[in-house]
């Protein structure tokens, strides 16, 4: 299914004349760009989403010398998605009802370059499931999975993020409602612990290439580009 819809989202991936005239996705890419020059996004560039993104089309371009990379990038992303899409609703409804829900997903994919929208929401619900099929006093290790997806959503896109991480605790307040202080306690601190992993992987990484104070940058220029962001919707 992966390969399939890899196919597919190559073969209809947009060419040179769409990075020439889509000022959303050149600006991506400008972001990208001033990785590979040395910049730390949210620091020393305005960064509207999070800093993963400019990661990853940093990768493409590094890699490829090209727009290609991009392409390729942008594809892989959007085939997981429906991937996705295809195992949450064949795991409910079958694997007919999963391969159409896959295709209606593709008619309605997002722009090229905001695979990561699709994907990483997505890739919360897997982990939600996952985390509610696993038996009661053996969660941790899902739960674990759970914050992983959640602390790597905020890293692309902090309202994501924000968005992904309330409605997880919603339902895992519902799941474990009647469940003991105690059980709620370690099943709690194992998702925080799995957001903690890439957040703090990313903070020591601004710790270490520009002190406190790039924290601090990082936070402001997150907030401000979260309300821009927010403003404009």
């Amino acid at each position: 299914m992966l390969g399939l819809w890899l196919g597919v989202l190559l073969h209809a991936a947009p060419g040179r004349d769409h990075y020439l005239s889509s000022a959303d996705h050149a600006f991506q890419l400008a972001l990208g760009q001033q990785v590979l020059f040395g910049k730390v996004p949210g620091v020393d560039v305005f960064n509207a989403y999070g800093p993963l993104v400019m990661y990853v089309s940093a990768l493409g371009l590094g890699l490829s010398g090209s727009l290609v990379g991009e392409t390729i990038a942008c594809a892989i992303g959007h085939a997981l998605a429906l991937l996705l899409v295809f195992g949450l609703v064949a795991r409910a409804a079958g694997p007919v009802a999963g391969l159409v829900a896959s295709g209606v997903g593709y008619l309605a994919l997002a722009r090229f370059y905001k695979w990561y929208v699709w994907l990483l929401p997505l890739a919360v619900v897997q982990a939600l499931v996952r985390w509610l099929e696993a038996p009661a006093g053996g969660r941790r290790g899902a739960g674990l999975l759970l914050g992983l997806a959640l602390g790597l959503t905020a890293l692309f896109r902090p309202d994501l993020g924000v968005t992904c991480s309330l409605a997880s605790a919603a339902v895992l307040v519902v799941a474990l409602w009647r469940s003991s202080t105690g059980q709620r306690g370690r099943e709690a601190a194992a998702v925080v612990l799995g957001i903690a992993v890439p957040v703090g992987v990313w903070l020591s990484f601004l710790v270490a290439t520009g002190g406190l104070d790039a924290v601090v940058y990082f936070v402001r220029s997150t907030v401000a580009g979260g309300l821009m962001v927010s403003q404009g919707m």
